[in-house]
C-alpha cells in the first residue's frame, strides 16, 4: 500500500522572518538592461536568512513520528512548505492569510523517507479525479471518459444540475481537445518545447466550472474537482535542425468533428506555442550565458503558462483566473536545438491579455496586448534571474546548517505582465501569467 504523505505549512516562524524589499529592478522593469552583477537580490538576503533559519531550526525542534513498518496506511512526515508573498510596494513576506503567492518554497528531509516513485510529483493533488487524453481522443471518447465522474456528482447532490454540468463539461472538453491538437502539432526543434497541458476546474453545485487559481490562499474549499491532461509522446530520435529558425515545416492538425471556434483554438494554440518555445529557449540560453544556476545544482524543471481564449477568438497569454484556462507545461527537450539569435523576429509580437492589478475597479476587463517578442524574451530571462538567484541563496544558507536535517527542496516562481509590459513577481492581490518550477538536485 501507498505511504500517505504529510505536508505541513508552517506559519508560526511568522515572528521571527521580517519582511524585506526588492530593488524596483524586479518589480516595475526599471533598467531592463542592467547587468547580472548589479541586477542582485542582495536587499532581502536578511529576510531569506531569517525565513530559512526559523524554517529550519523549527523541523529541527521537532520529533516527528517514526514510520511504523506493521502500521496500514503507512503514514510520515514527509516536509513543509513556505509560501511568501510580494506587496506593491516591493514588500516580500509570508504569506499567512489569503492572498496569491509570489514564491512557494518546499522543504524535505536530508535523508528522506522512502517512498513510492508515484508519491514524486503531484502527490498532493492525487485525490483530483483525472481524466487522461492522447492524440487519438475523440470528443466521443472523452464524453465516455467523463460520464462516471458526472454520475457520481450527480448522485450523490454534489451537483443539483446535471443539465447545467454536462453543457458546461461539454464545451470545456471540446476546447480542451482543440488545445491538445494545437498541442500535438507545435515545433520539437528548441530546448524546451511544451510537453503537456492541464485544464483542473472547480464543479460548482450549479454545475458550473471555474478554473483551480494556482497560488491562491485563503479560498474556501469547494467540494468537487477534476483535471484533464494531456502528455505529449516526444520523439527518441535525434532532431535535425533546419537552416533557417523560421521555415520548419508545419506539422498538420486534423480539424474534423471541431467547430469553428475549436479550429481557431487549435491553430493558434500551436502558432503561439512555436513562437514561446523560441522565445524561452532563447531566455534560457541567455541566462546560462551571464550564470549558468544548473552548475549550482539548481535546475529549471519545467515552465508553466496559463492560455486564454479572447472574446475577439484570439489565443494570447492569460492569467490563471475564474473561468477554464488551461496550462501549458514547457520543459527541457535534450534532443532539441538551441536557436541562434534571429534580429528578424524582435518586432514579431506575442498576444497577452493583461489587467491592471492595482485597480480597484474590480469590472475592469481583460484586454489584448501585442508585447513584442524581445520584451517577453527579456521579461523570461529576468525571471528566471530572479528565481535562480532565489533559489541559489536559499540553498547556500540551507548548505551552510550542516547539522540540520532538513533542506531546500524545490520551489515555484509566479510571475506576471503589466499593462506596461514589464515582467515582475506577481503582488499579493494578482494573477499570475507564468510560473518557473525550480529544483535543488542536490
Amino acid at each position: 500500500m501507498k505511504k500517505i504523505i504529510f505536508l505541513l505549512i508552517l506559519i508560526s516562524n511568522a515572528t521571527y522572518a521580517k519582511e524585506g524589499y526588492l530593488d524596483s529592478f524586479w518589480m516595475d522593469g526599471t533598467g531592463l538592461e542592467k547587468s547580472a552583477e548589479t541586477a542582485n537580490l542582495d536587499s532581502i538576503d536578511n529576510f531569506i536568512n531569517n525565513v530559512t533559519e526559523a524554517e529550519l531550526d523549527a523541523l529541527d525542534s521537532v520529533k516527528f513520528p517514526v514510520d511504523k513498518a506493521d502500521v496500514k496506511p503507512k503514514w510520515y512526515f514527509a516536509g513543509t512548505q513556505t509560501s511568501l508573498a510580494v506587496g506593491f510596494s516591493g514588500a516580500i513576506g509570508l504569506l499567512t492569510f489569503g492572498g496569491t503567492k509570489s514564491l512557494e518554497v518546499n522543504w524535505e528531509r536530508k535523508k528522506p523517507e522512502p517512498k513510492d516513485k508515484s508519491n514524486d510529483d503531484d502527490s498532493l493533488s492525487s485525490s483530483v479525479e483525472t481524466v487522461t487524453v492522447n492524440e487519438g481522443t475523440t470528443k466521443a471518447d472523452l464524453n465516455k471518459e467523463l460520464e462516471p465522474f458526472i454520475r457520481s456528482v450527480v448522485d450523490s447532490k454534489k451537483v443539483t444540475n446535471e443539465d447545467t454540468l454536462r453543457k458546461e463539461l461539454r464545451e470545456a472538453s471540446g476546447k480542451f481537445l482543440a488545445y491538445v491538437k494545437g498541442v500535438s502539432a507545435s515545433q520539437t526543434r528548441y530546448k524546451f518545447v511544451p510537453t503537456k497541458i492541464r485544464l483542473e476546474f472547480n464543479v460548482e453545485g450549479s454545475g458550473k466550472l471555474a478554473t483551480t487559481l494556482p497560488g491562491l490562499t485563503g479560498k474556501i474549499a469547494v467540494p468537487v474537482k477534476i483535471r484533464l491532461e494531456f502528455i505529449r509522446v516526444m520523439a527518441k530520435a535525434p532532431v535535425v535542425a533546419p537552416t533557417a529558425p523560421t521555415t520548419a515545416p508545419v506539422a498538420a492538425i486534423v480539424t474534423a468533428d471541431m467547430t469553428e471556434t475549436e479550429k481557431k483554438i487549435a491553430t493558434q494554440t500551436k502558432s503561439l506555442l512555436d513562437k514561446l518555445a523560441q522565445e524561452v529557449t532563447l531566455a534560457y540560453s541567455e541566462q546560462v550565458k551571464d550564470g549558468d544556476m544548473e552548475k549550482r545544482d539548481i535546475v529549471l524543471k519545467y515552465i508553466e503558462v496559463g492560455l486564454g481564449f479572447g472574446v475577439e477568438g484570439k489565443i494570447g497569454l492569460a492569467t490563471f483566473k475564474a473561468n477554464v484556462i488551461p496550462s501549458i507545461f514547457f520543459q527541457k527537450f535534450d534532443l532539441g536545438q538551441a536557436p541562434k539569435m534571429d534580429k528578424s523576429i524582435d518586432e514579431e509580437s506575442i498576444p497577452v491579455f493583461v489587467d491592471d492589478e492595482s485597480s480597484s475597479d474590480k469590472g475592469l476587463k481583460d484586454h489584448m496586448m501585442n508585447l513584442e517578442r524581445k520584451k517577453v524574451r527579456k521579461g523570461m530571462k529576468k525571471s528566471l534571474d530572479f528565481a535562480f538567484k532565489f533559489a541559489e541563496k536559499i540553498q547556500r544558507k540551507t548548505e551552510a546548517k550542516k547539522a540540520s536535517n532538513w533542506k531546500f527542496k524545490d520551489m515555484e516562481s509566479r510571475y506576471h505582465f503589466s499593462l506596461a509590459g514589464t515582467v515582475g513577481p506577481v503582488k499579493l492581490t494578482g494573477l499570475p501569467h507564468f510560473i518557473l518550477h525550480i529544483a535543488n538536485t542536490k
